[in-house]
């Protein structure tokens, strides 16, 4: 049982940590369009 709850811990901050890094990759490509364009 706490052997569960510890990947359940290590898994959500493995999640947020994939959301963190897709909001990078999308604010990277805008400022990539925001060059190409101008």
């Amino acid at each position: 049982m706490f052997q569960n709850d510890k990947i359940k811990k290590v898994s959500t901050k493995r999640r947020a940590y994939n959301m963190e890094f897709e909001v990078k990759i999308e604010h990277l490509m805008r400022f990539v369009l925001d060059m190409l364009i101008v």
